[in-house]
């Protein structure tokens, strides 16, 4: 604990996430008529069979590259594209090359700005699907070459390490290929980080069967894994409804609850409607908490796309109620049987090929195309209502429309699609904004009004007690390519630095706090720091306490591994995540009369910061240096009985650094062990 207290001040001072048949169920019949759509609960069974699943050797071939650009305008066509960004801000993408014939990957560190050489898989296939897991790793799937037993083979790529292709690695399960499982003709996937890297979520399929008395064609397929057996998983479908044709899969991320959507053709209807699949993540192989719905709207429903956040649901769809193609939004707040409808878009033109991400609470992103250009549209109402068009695209009239044309990165931050040219290429632009790491230039400095308290650890005599106020300035001193040294000056100090029982030092002004700190230029993340405080202070000693002037000293030095971020960059509203654990060595000591006596030392190698879960959102702060629209990062830890952690940083891209902040460490206790708070004061940075 102690290490993680004194990590926290430096920060603070710096800136001043085999076969087994289960069973079936029933459900009882129930219609739901909401604004000329009508829902209807229906009576039908799940069935599930598992298997083992096993790892594709050599998964990437890293000697078999193509051209770096033909993620965005190589030769030949260049389709289907899937995007997902990590906490980092690494984006990694997956599309089908056609004249290749097989599918490539590739990641981008500088915002998709540039692209590394893509990598193709020794798995062909087309229309990849990709997701977020835990913050940084990343789950794809994808629709399986129809040569591989005969489109039958489902299969699972996973990376930690988006980076660095040699770490991907994909799992398969060809078992179910082997009873009869063939010809898919659409994938996507969903995750789900609240357990272990093998229980990735969900991947949903369209494919057939002809497996023993339940033979279906194009039917509503999915694949989860077991609670506790390694990339054992388990097929699950539906009978009844062969005929679909697309498939679209989210996760509720506060609820964990799964909602599959296909598009299918009912027969009786003579139309197609939509199939809505729900179960809770973690009951998943309790089959009686699954439950399926048909949306039957006024006209065919067609090339769904499904976004949820805290059991608020919305599917987008095509629609030719009107003659031609509109897109239109379902969505509920109170479940799938309470569903009613709005508009994304109905002019007299096609609109076609949706899709649509959560950004935040209430918050969804759809796009579409029309005219040959994606548009983008934003509901704050859980989909009631949306604002107005947004054209992404520069090129116009260029976008391909056709199925998984394009694809939306999590939170909606960037978009891929395809463009038609001379031929097919891929394209990225940015949706909403987000904030990267400043650059600072040596010579900037920040001051601020800074408030400091330090308690001793429990159950440590010679431990020290610091309680400081005083004016700190923040100075970049030197640029070395990478990263940025750092310098931190407090003066006109006042305060304590005790050691209860024994000395009782009032630190006066003639008192100095000065740090050192190396500091990465692409985060901000600290590497390391060295803290002295030193000056005049009066030590009170003795049963009849007079104040004796010494010289004091206390020296403090600390490196993180991996580097400590104190902001989650890149920054945007609506933004969540959790801070990734940093451990640190550290070394300190006390002494007074220029070292001639030692007071207290230490060292400490178990010391640790952060690991806990943020939220980002847009705010506005006013302090003494004026007013600001500000990102407030905040995180709470919580310990039990009354101990808990927390951050509160409020960041001014206007000024490139915290602006106001507050941070507060409890020990186990629920004593508070170390608190600061600081204003900015002035500064003389200008963008």
């Amino acid at each position: 604990m102690k290490g993680k207290i004194i990590g926290v001040l430096v920060v603070m001072l710096l800136f001043a996430s085999a076969f087994q048949a289960v069973g079936t169920i029933n459900n009882h019949k129930n219609y739901v008529s909401t604004n000329s759509v009508n829902v209807i609960k229906l009576e039908n069974s799940i069935k599930t069979i598992a298997a083992q699943g096993n790892q594709v050797e050599h998964f990437f071939d890293p000697y078999t590259p193509i051209d770096s650009n033909v993620a965005f305008d190589g030769p030949g066509n260049q389709k289907h594209p899937a995007i997902e960004q990590t906490d980092k801000g690494i984006l990694i993408t997956g599309y089908y090359d056609e004249d290749q014939d097989d599918l490539f990957w590739t990641y981008s560190d500088d915002y998709g700005q540039t692209f590394a050489t893509p990598v193709p898989g020794n798995v062909s296939g087309d229309y990849p699907s990709i997701k977020l897991w835990a913050g940084e790793s990343i789950f794809g799937t994808w629709v399986t070459d129809p040569l591989d037993y005969n489109g039958g083979s489902l299969y699972l790529a996973f990376t930690s390490e988006p980076t660095n292709t040699s770490t991907y690695q994909a799992y398969f399960w060809d078992y179910f290929a082997s009873i009869g499982w063939y010809g898919m003709i659409d994938a996507d996937i969903a995750c789900d980080n609240s357990g272990q890297d093998f229980e990735w979520g969900v991947s949903s399929y369209v494919m057939s069967t002809t497996y023993e008395d339940s033979p279906y064609i194009n039917g509503p397929t999915c694949l989860i894994s077991d609670y506790n057996i390694p990339w054992y998983a388990w097929i699950c479908w539906q009978e009844g409804f062969d005929g679909c044709m697309h498939s679209d899969v989210v996760i509720d991320p506060v609820t964990n609850m799964v909602y599959l959507v296909y598009d299918y053709y009912n027969e009786t209807a003579g139309k197609w409607n939509l199939l809505v699949w729900t179960y809770p993540f973690e009951q998943r192989l309790d089959l009686d908490t699954w439950e399926i719905f048909e949306i039957d709207g006024v006209g065919n429903l067609q090339n769904p796309s499904v976004a949820a956040n805290n059991d608020k649901v919305i599917i987008l769809a095509e629609i030719d109620e009107n003659t031609n193609q509109d897109i239109i939004c379902f969505y509920t707040s109170t479940g799938i049987e309470n569903i009613t409808s709005s508009f994304v878009a109905d002019t007299i033109d096609d609109e076609t090929c949706p899709d649509t991400r959560n950004v935040q609470e209430d918050s969804f992103i759809g796009t579409f195309i029309m005219n040959g250009n994606i548009f983008c549209m934003q509901t704050d109402d859980g989909g009631e209502n949306w604002n107005a068009l947004m054209q992404i695209n520069d090129n116009d009239g260029t976008v391909v429309s056709e199925y998984k044309t394009s694809d939306i990165c999590n939170d909606g931050i960037n978009c891929m699609w395809e463009e038609n040219n001379e031929d097919t290429d891929i394209w990225i632009g940015g949706i909403r904004q987000q904030i990267k790491a400043p650059t600072w230039e040596v010579g900037d400095t920040w001051t601020y009004k800074t408030k400091v308290y330090i308690g001793a650890s429990p159950n440590v005599t010679d431990d020290m007690v610091v309680n400081l106020k005083g004016e700190l300035t923040h100075e970049v001193v030197d640029d070395t390519g990478d990263t940025y040294l750092v310098t931190g000056n407090m003066k006109g100090i006042t305060g304590t630095v005790d050691n209860p029982g024994i000395i009782d030092m009032r630190v006066t002004r003639l008192s100095s706090l000065k740090y050192d700190l190396e500091i990465r230029k692409e985060d901000l993340s600290i590497i390391n720091h060295d803290l002295t405080i030193k000056g005049i202070a009066l030590l009170k000693i003795g049963p009849i306490p007079l104040p004796i002037p010494i010289q004091m000293q206390y020296y403090r030095g600390s490196k993180f591994d991996p580097t400590f971020r104190v902001l989650p960059f890149p920054l945007y509203n609506g933004k969540n995540g959790i801070f990734e654990n940093s451990t640190l060595t550290t070394e300190w000591n006390t002494t007074a009369f220029w070292g001639l006596i030692k007071i207290s030392s230490g060292f400490d190698d178990g010391g640790w910061v952060g690991d806990g879960p943020y939220t980002c959102i847009e705010d506005t702060i006013e302090v003494e240096a004026g007013a600001f629209d500000v990102f407030n990062i905040s995180s709470v830890i919580d310990f039990g009985t009354d101990a808990h952690d927390y951050y509160y940083s409020n960041y001014a891209e206007e000024v490139a650094n915290i602006v106001h902040g507050i941070y507060n460490i409890d020990f186990f206790t629920g004593a508070t062990s170390f608190r600061i708070e600081f204003e900015l004061k002035e500064t003389n940075y200008t963008p």
